[in-house]
């Protein structure tokens, strides 16, 4: 009684509403277009490569260290360039990687890119690649989100209610 006398209004929500279904099977994490983004190249054409011997072949094995410790954001910001490959690498990471360490650091990256805020001088960040309504629809489907919803609890035994 108390609630309805301090909002005004009376709320109603509708239960059981099947929002979740079954997950189907995440993509595979293949990024070739890696060995090409010009942070990797950067690093190959320096004279260091030689003591730490970089690979096109081992490109996402060496970013992901520079990810999980917060370096890879920095070198987007410092380059005022964030590539299509980094972009798409780290929104699918954050989607579909099985190391929880590379999720979160791959959801903080595109937290940094998207709240930057210039405070030393740095020029905007160019981005050239958001992911599309197809994409994110897809990675809802996926993680087996159901667009039509079905307040029949019977239709999907295995699925998930939303209060």
């Amino acid at each position: 009684m108390q609630m309805r006398e301090i909002s005004g209004k009376e709320e109603s929500f509708v239960w059981g509403i099947c929002a979740f279904g079954d997950q189907k099977t995440p993509p595979p994490l293949s990024f070739p277009e890696l060995k090409t983004c010009r942070v990797l190249q950067s690093f190959m054409d320096d004279e260091l490569n030689s003591l730490i011997d970089i690979s096109t072949e081992n490109g996402d094995t060496f970013l992901e260290p520079l990810l999980v410790n917060g370096w890879l954001s920095k070198l987007v910001f410092a380059s005022g360039h964030l590539e299509k490959s980094i972009a798409t690498w780290t929104f699918y990471l954050m989607l579909y990687s099985t190391k929880e360490n590379l999720r979160a650091s791959a959801c903080d990256f595109w937290c940094d890119i998207l709240s930057f805020e210039n405070e030393v001088d740095l020029p905007p960040v160019k981005i050239d690649w958001f992911p599309s309504y197809s994409e994110l629809k897809i990675a809802l489907e996926n993680y087996g989100f159901l667009f039509n919803f079905s307040s029949n609890m019977d239709s999907a035994p295995s699925s998930k209610f939303l209060p």
